[in-house]
């Protein structure tokens, strides 16, 4: 059954209740991933695919923070590193135990152990040459709050609902 939301927006739910992949969302985090070389040679893509605290660059009309344990609910979820959000390419995945993810006081942040194949070699060029220097997240929201501050619409995320995956 099709619902709005308080933005006049459609929304689908599927048959479980649970929110379907047109109510994910996509953020990014300036400068936050790297390539980190391990002491058996094998290599590491990391970064903060979020930051807590910090006001969004204008989202059409709107700006967003994300708050400190915005991410807490969904830690246990099994979460995918894509490459560019390319579900055909994954770098890690929790339930493999090819991702670790966790939040500290900057944000959450991610390691994935890519696979040998040659687009993950290709990918990780192209992070550790600087070609791609950010990172992003797929999610929907629990909860939010929506306030204007200093004449800027901003919208507070307090609470996700699910984290579908990071991604460099």
């Amino acid at each position: 059954m099709d619902r709005m939301d308080k933005h006049g927006r459609t929304r689908a739910n599927t048959d479980e209740g649970r929110r379907d992949a047109a109510e994910m969302e996509r953020r990014s985090a300036a400068g936050a991933v790297e390539v980190r070389a391990r002491a058996d040679g094998s290599r590491v893509v990391a970064g903060y695919a979020a930051v807590f605290g910090e006001m969004s660059e204008d989202l059409g009309g709107f700006k967003e923070v994300i708050e400190r344990g915005f991410f807490d609910p969904v830690l246990g979820d099994d979460v995918r590193a894509l490459w560019q959000h390319d579900s055909g390419h994954v770098l890690g995945r929790t339930r493999a135990g090819t991702l670790r993810l966790g939040v500290d006081e900057r944000g959450l942040w991610y390691e994935a152990d890519p696979p040998q194949a040659q687009w993950a070699a290709d990918a990780l060029a192209s992070i550790g040459r600087g070609d791609v220097s950010e990172s992003s997240f797929g999610f929907s929201v629990a909860e939010d709050r929506w306030e204007v501050w200093e004449g800027q619409t901003v919208r507070r995320l307090k609470r996700a609902e699910s984290l579908f995956d990071v991604s460099p």
